[in-house]
């Protein structure tokens, strides 16, 4: 199931919202965008589970309604504050990093996209960096 889907069902569940539940949510796809309505919905990230199937990678979110609501961009959605707490997350990030930098250099190429979508995808790739960055020191 892919993030939207995961927000299209947790929008028609408002009870999930209240924060006396433990949401234990896992993306196929659409990672960035789940993490990025969770937080415009007031959901809590509570802890992100880093997940390895041969050359596939996912997150386990335990998340919790009763946040306080906030925008996010896009950008800003490739981790949380919880994943970089999560075993394995030097490694995640660097294989996040290598596929983002692949895709920008791919959009680079096409010459095709605004000027906007290719700043965005800047700074994710710097975002991602900077973070990993971190965690190696």
């Amino acid at each position: 199931m892919g993030g939207q889907t995961i927000a299209d069902i947790l929008a028609a569940a408002p009870w999930c919202a209240v924060g006396q539940h433990l949401l234990l949510l896992q993306p196929m796809t659409m990672v960035y965008e789940l993490r990025q309505w969770l937080w415009a919905n007031g959901y809590m990230i509570e802890r992100e589970t880093l997940c390895r199937e041969d050359r596939r990678r996912y997150v386990v979110l335990s998340v919790r309604g009763g946040a306080e609501k906030r925008n996010v961009p896009l950008w800003r959605c490739a981790f949380s504050s919880a994943l970089l707490g999560a075993e394995g997350a030097a490694d995640y990030l660097q294989w996040l990093l290598i596929r983002e930098k692949r895709a920008l250099a791919g959009m680079e190429q096409a010459n095709t996209l605004d000027k906007a979508r290719l700043d965005e995808r800047r700074y994710l790739v710097s975002e991602i960096e900077q973070a990993w960055e971190g965690l190696k020191a």
